[in-house]
């Protein structure tokens, strides 16, 4: 069963640097779309991914590649860019930016949200158009004319 907040709880808790994008992010902004797992992005810095990997243990975390799993064993400073979890909690997808540049601008255009009294930072409603205009699959279009039409009207009640 999935849970994102206990997923989001426990990225918080080992103090990762972290955004969250994706269906939940759109979820937090209200959208009625119900998502079946977790999409985050992560400062690629050491200190943030051997933190990472304390949670991912926490979580039990399983490596998907393919429709395979494997037992997740840390990082080894490869350059990979997206990573696939299956954990107790869920799915979870992980993607790596150095800090600066994508990462940056992501950080900085994030809101924070309480859910629940967690609290953690979330894609703001711009940067999760500009991702699913990027992706572009039908999945994608479809989150994308809701995310509009929030946008629209969060600025005609302003």
């Amino acid at each position: 069963m999935f849970d994102g907040l206990r997923i989001v709880a426990t990225l918080t808790g080992h103090g990762i640097d972290f955004v969250v994008i994706g269906g939940f992010a759109a979820r937090v902004h209200g959208s009625p779309v119900v998502t079946d797992d977790l999409d985050i992005v992560i400062a690629a810095e050491p200190d943030n991914k051997t933190a990472l990997a304390g949670a991912l243990v926490e979580l039990g975390a399983r490596r998907r590649i393919g429709g395979d799993e494997y037992a997740f064993t840390g990082f080894r400073g490869d350059d990979e860019v997206l990573y696939r979890f299956v954990t107790d909690a869920g799915n979870l997808d992980v993607v790596t930016y150095p800090l600066g540049g994508h990462y940056g601008l992501l950080r900085e255009s994030a809101q924070i949200v309480d859910v629940d009294g967690v609290r953690f930072p979330v894609a703001g409603l711009d940067m999760l158009i500009a991702m699913k205009r990027l992706a572009d699959r039908p999945k994608d279009r479809l989150m994308l004319a809701w995310l509009l039409e929030t946008r629209e009207a969060a600025e005609g009640e302003r």
